[in-house]
């Protein structure tokens, strides 16, 4: 007996004093300090190891005279303004997978934080149900909440798991964790305000924006989003939009992605990403997918005032591998004004390029896209698979037409040479792709100046190939006389196979005239006239003849199935 006696007190004294946690509940609806026990309870303040609940049902503040520690917060029914007088609050739970906080778990929870800290281990708002409500708002100089240890762990934020989130970070306040995820179930929203000078919302890793639910984020005056990997609208039904404005590109998104997964952002998976950048900036390290899958849309809309640098490489409407949903990017800007926008990507290695496919467009309403490494000694390529690169503006980049379109526009600027589609370096169309020139009047006998019609300018060498698809607008008849540049090179090789020497359309037959540096149209004549290309019209010649039955037999019997097994 008396060694089981001995027994005991060795387990006894070589084992741990442990402190189980209670639950604390905050009851004065006036507020008070944090630490002052007559305001919970249990007559006293709970400790570290303690969960705390904030439920009364109004608004109430809550200051701090010291630094603190709990292990678990909830703030369900209340609006919590917490007052840190330059003090830090840590909650540090490691139990029920690191749920150190909840704002808003059934119902609606807000909580506003200004002068000092919170650390905690993961959050999350508007937790369970449709009807839960997450606030949290962050204001003030050495204000911050974040899910970093000093010198230790990220932690994850979980914004709008099932209900709604709204989150403001103002007047340089920060909002800084590891990873996480917002509008997480499909009938949930987030809501981001990072509004003001160096106010930051910044995500050291992966960040989901909208797995299934609706997110809109505004980064605003001067406030920066900072993430390391984003992906943006994942499945199907789910939406995301940021928007970042400013003036001087004082707001910024930036995408710093040093993960093994070389894509850095994905603007729409299987549902509806944008970005609308509008006298602001961004920056990406990695590549970049916009409409990545099928059924996704994704959108990069470059306003004036606007720049992005996007370092790796770029697919629009796909991924860098395959085709995929809708992807566009939009440029605009007013030069007249100095407001400029400016698209730069590619630009970190030679192999890198900007791939468009069948339902992907650049649109260009003016601004820059380039492609130019080694101070332009070198370019990396745009290749036009079956997507279209339209509008005016300059392109300072190798342009392949691979079965694509490109459609130099006349658009309504209406300003000095922006009417045309200005191509820096050489300009390739194969056999299946189309230049589409839009006429509505003359240049006025000023060359490329104030010109009416659509045009392309290549600083490089014109190779062309496939076909020239020319429409009339706002019911223009040309003259006889009048002469159209459709293309201008430093040199022009092959002609299109529609075009040898006279083009016939539907608004009447223009005569072709190719010269070593120059492609013109002149001669205009109504008739004859095609009503509408037959199908079996391969030349798009308006006749069915040997011609095209000579690219059928070329292409008679070729299969295309993947895998080959599957071809007879």
């Amino acid at each position: 007996m008396k060694h089981i006696a001995f027994l005991y007190l060795v387990i006894f004294l070589s084992t741990p004093l442990f402190s189980f946690a209670d639950d604390y509940y905050w009851i004065d609806p006036a507020g008070g300090e944090l630490g002052d026990g007559t305001k919970w309870d249990q007559g006293v303040a709970p400790g570290e190891d303690d969960y705390v609940y904030f439920t009364e049902p109004n608004s109430y503040t809550i200051w701090l005279d010291d630094y603190y520690t709990h292990d678990r917060m909830t703030v369900e029914g209340s609006d919590l303004a917490l007052d840190l007088n330059g003090k830090e609050y840590t909650l540090d739970t490691t139990n029920d997978n690191n749920r150190s906080v909840v704002i808003g778990n059934f119902d609606t929870g807000s909580v506003t934080v200004s002068g000092g800290g919170v650390y905690c281990h993961d959050m999350f708002m508007a937790w369970n149900g449709g009807d839960s409500v997450g606030r949290l708002n962050l204001s003030g100089a050495e204000t911050f909440w974040q899910g970093h240890e000093p010198y230790g762990n990220w932690y994850g934020f979980f914004y709008g798991a099932t209900g709604d989130a709204e989150i403001n970070v103002t007047d340089d306040a920060q909002l800084i964790h590891g990873h996480g995820q917002c509008s997480i179930g499909s009938e949930s929203t987030s809501k981001f305000n990072i509004d003001g000078q160096n106010s930051e919302w910044f995500v050291s890793g992966f960040f989901e924006m909208s797995a299934y639910g609706k997110t809109t984020a505004n980064v605003s005056n001067g406030a920066r989003a900072r993430m390391g990997l984003l992906k943006m609208a994942t499945y199907r039904g789910s939406a995301a939009t940021i928007n970042v404005t400013g003036k001087s590109h004082e707001a910024e998104l930036a995408i710093e992605n040093y993960w093994n997964d070389p894509n850095g952002l994905h603007i729409g998976g299987a549902g509806k990403g944008i970005i609308n950048l509008t006298g602001s900036k961004m920056l990406l390290i990695g590549h970049t997918t916009i409409g990545e899958k099928a059924g996704g849309e994704g959108e990069l809309n470059i306003y004036d005032g606007s720049w992005a640098e996007l370092l790796g490489s770029v697919a629009v409407g796909g991924s860098l591998q395959q085709a995929g949903g809708k992807g566009l990017v939009y440029l605009y800007d007013d030069p007249h004004n100095g407001d400029f926008a400016d698209l730069n990507c590619a630009t970190e290695e030679e192999g890198q390029f900007m791939v468009v496919w069948p339902d992907g467009t650049i649109r260009m309403d003016g601004g820059e896209i380039s492609l130019i490494l080694y101070a332009y000694s070198y370019a990396n390529p745009i290749d036009l698979r079956g997507g279209t690169l339209e509008g005016r503006g300059v392109v300072r980049a190798y342009v392949n037409n691979y079965g694509g379109v490109v459609f130099p526009g006349a658009m309504g600027g209406g300003y000095d040479e922006w009417n045309i589609l200005d191509i820096d370096y050489d300009y390739t169309q194969d056999a299946d792709g189309t230049l589409k020139i839009p006429i509505m009047g003359d240049s006025g006998g000023d060359g490329w100046n104030n010109w009416n019609y659509g045009g392309l300018r290549v600083n490089g060498q014109a190779t062309l190939d496939g076909f020239l698809d020319v429409d009339l607008w706002n019911d223009y008849v040309p003259v006889y006389t009048d002469e159209y540049v459709i293309v201008e090179a430093a040199s022009v090789s092959g002609q299109f196979i529609n075009a040898a020497s006279e083009y016939v359309f539907e608004g009447g037959t223009f005569e072709v005239v190719y010269e070593p540096d120059r492609v013109i149209l002149t001669h205009f004549e109504s008739e004859p006239r095609c009503t509408e290309y037959p199908i079996a019209d391969f030349n798009k010649d308006c006749m069915v003849n040997l011609v095209d039955f000579s690219i059928l037999a070329s292409q008679w019997l070729d299969c295309n199935l993947e895998p080959t097994g599957f071809c007879p």
